[in-house]
């Protein structure tokens, strides 16, 4: 019997020692893989349950325990935070008897490594197997239904509730009744992690299908600034330059006419200032059944017929159309097709496993919603465009609240991104345009805004049938992200809400009943408010600007029916910002003049509507 224990013991020395070597080895290969984009070999999330190991030789004790013990083990881990120190423990016991403890201090910064253990041990199982990790950047707990949220080397998981507070459930089941959403799901990021992610509602209203962190969602929007980080990929590898006409680089480009094709830059085009603004190609792709343009090169030779809104630099207008050019740039300059390159360049080393480059991914998935919009006896529901690829770039990703954490997190790592360096990421993140003074703007891909001294970055997105918006403030490693499937839903209210149990002091326009001033000086000259009253009208839409002694506003329509006005603040040369209003607050209107000097048409949310 006892020569039986001690070749037992020995083989599973010998066995954890060759393990351990192993998980070096592997760990070894993975930060080679972070250090060379190239390689995604190790990209790709470790198997759960799994445990890791700061040191190898904790492999051969705990392997030593559960052979001696000859009895299923349970292990217990604890973070506690206490005088500026953070510790992890972790505890071995069987049901009567408490084994070991190890109590590891940040100061063991260790490499990192982990074991799948779930057909290590078989004949003696655990029952229970939590990840754990050391990370000096960012020691906090985090799961979900026991699957790793974040990238090996930046998480450890523990027991913590995933579920969102009380103040928070509150806050998204007012949002569902106020907005008669069918369903919507959050996750919610801090300290470079995912700390929460639920799903509320229903992601299929005839089926009753519950909404899930993980249902698939289309993101819209949401897309624009992945364009963007792989424009900077290219722009890290010496491929291109953000100042350079994309003329450079696509000879074929013609935008207009030459002299304004020349002005058309990446950093111009991501920043939504080429002057295009909405140019009318989009609305095809919904009202054909086939698409009218053959792949993106196709549509981008067609931009030489473009009206153009505004002289490039003028104006911010949302287009499109110039992510779609810069979509085709990333692939023309790249080699790689451009649904190709999203998933090896950005997905996989985000770990996004759940995130499509078509809307027929998105069919296919097994947790997937439905979408719907509002109609006299409930929602209704909608159907996409069967092929949006030409678009993808501009809003064609499908994801989910769980994925898109994942971006957040990495978009948000200055230190140890898998996308891009800190420079990149600040770039992005730094306003390219300006709104007015008032210290607001849009950089490539996402919108920049103040809460007191904190900047916040963010994007919402919307389709047909569906809402999405992202915020995240990199200062404090906070994020939120909410995928709702109803079309013109408030998303955006909801997740500034959100952000704001987070921070000392609310984002924003959070309190719909208390909105901040806008932050100018600008002074609007005497006697020019009298130029701007009238009736203004596009293809989508009728705004009104109304005059009311020195202020004017714009009344609009709205998702759920009816009008809301809105009190337009003058920020800048012919250039307002709605100061109130659920649905108006934040936006930007600017008013444009013709070669005589007098206005002829306001420009808001990309579409130029003409004064009648």
């Amino acid at each position: 019997m006892e020569f039986k224990t001690s070749m037992r013991v020995a083989c599973v020395a010998m066995i954890s020692i060759r393990i351990a070597a192993a998980a070096n080895h592997n760990a070894d290969r993975y930060y080679e893989s972070r250090n060379n984009p190239q390689d995604h070999r190790f990209h790709t999330r470790p198997v759960c349950p799994c445990l890791v190991l700061n040191k190898p030789r904790i492999a051969l004790i705990f392997s030593l325990l559960v052979m001696i013990c000859n009895k299923p083990l349970n292990v217990q881990c604890q973070f506690q935070s206490g005088s500026g120190i953070e510790r992890y423990e972790i505890g071995i016991e069987t049901s009567s008897t408490s084994l070991l403890t190890l109590t590891i201090g940040e100061e063991m910064n260790a490499d990192i490594y982990w074991i799948t253990t779930n057909h290590l041990f078989k004949w003696y199982p655990f029952t229970e197997i939590i990840r754990w990790c050391v990370s000096p950047h960012y020691p906090k707990c985090s799961t979900y239904n026991g699957e790793c949220l974040s990238a090996p080397a930046r998480c450890h998981e523990a027991h913590l509730n995933p579920k969102l507070s009380d103040q928070q459930s509150n806050i998204i089941e007012k949002a569902i009744l106020t907005e008669g959403i069918p369903g919507v799901a959050v996750a919610i990021v801090s300290g470079g992690e995912t700390i929460s992610a639920q799903g509320y509602g229903y992601r299929n209203l005839n089926e009753h299908l519950p909404m899930t962190p993980e249902t698939v969602t289309p993101i819209c929007s949401l897309t624009k600034s992945m364009t963007g980080t792989a424009i900077m990929q290219l722009v890290e590898q010496g491929k291109i330059s953000l100042d350079e006409p994309v003329q450079t680089y696509l000879p074929k480009l013609m935008i207009s006419d030459p002299t304004t094709t020349r002005k058309i830059t990446p950093r111009v085009l991501l920043s939504h200032k080429s002057g295009m603004g909405r140019t009318g190609h989009q609305t095809a792709m919904w009202t054909e059944k086939v698409s009218p343009y053959k792949d993106r090169a196709d549509l981008v030779s067609r931009l030489a017929d473009v009206r153009m809104q505004t002289p490039p630099n003028t104006a911010w207008s949302y287009c499109n159309e110039g992510f779609v050019t810069l979509g085709h740039l990333v692939e023309t300059v790249s080699g790689v097709p451009l649904e190709e390159y999203f998933e090896t360049r950005i997905f996989q080393p985000v770990n996004m496993n759940d995130t499509y480059t078509t809307f027929d991914g998105w069919r296919g998935a097994t947790d997937r919603d439905w979408l719907y919009e509002r109609g006299d006896a409930g929602p209704s529901e909608v159907f996409l465009a069967a092929n949006y690829s030409i678009y993808l770039s501009t809003g064609g990703i499908s994801s989910s609240v769980i994925d898109l954490a994942r971006y957040q997190i990495a978009s948000m790592d200055y230190v140890n991104s898998p996308l891009l360096r800190a420079g990149s990421l600040e770039q992005m993140q730094s306003i390219s345009m300006p709104f007015g003074d008032t210290g607001t703007g849009y950089g490539m891909g996402w919108q920049v805004r103040w809460a007191g001294n904190l900047k916040v970055v963010s994007h919402g997105g919307a389709l047909s049938g569906v809402a999405t918006h992202s915020l995240m403030v990199p200062s404090e490693g906070i994020g939120v992200v909410a995928l709702a499937n109803l079309g013109g839903a408030n998303v955006s209210l909801l997740v500034q809400q959100l952000a704001s149990t987070l921070m000392d002091e609310p984002i924003f326009y959070s309190d719909p009943q208390n909105y901040p001033p806008i932050d100018t000086r600008y002074v609007v000259p005497d006697g020019s408010m009298s130029e701007y009253p009238g009736v203004y009208r596009s293809d989508e839409a009728t705004i009104e600007i109304k005059g009311r002694n020195s202020s004017i506003s714009f009344v609009h329509s709205v998702p759920e029916g009816g009008t809301e006005e809105a009190n337009l603040v003058g920020i800048g040369e012919d250039l307002f910002m709605a100061e109130d209003g659920v649905r108006s607050q934040g936006t930007l209107a600017f008013f444009v003049r013709n070669t005589g000097g007098e206005v002829n048409s306001v420009l808001v949310g990309g579409q130029q509507h003409w004064l009648q």
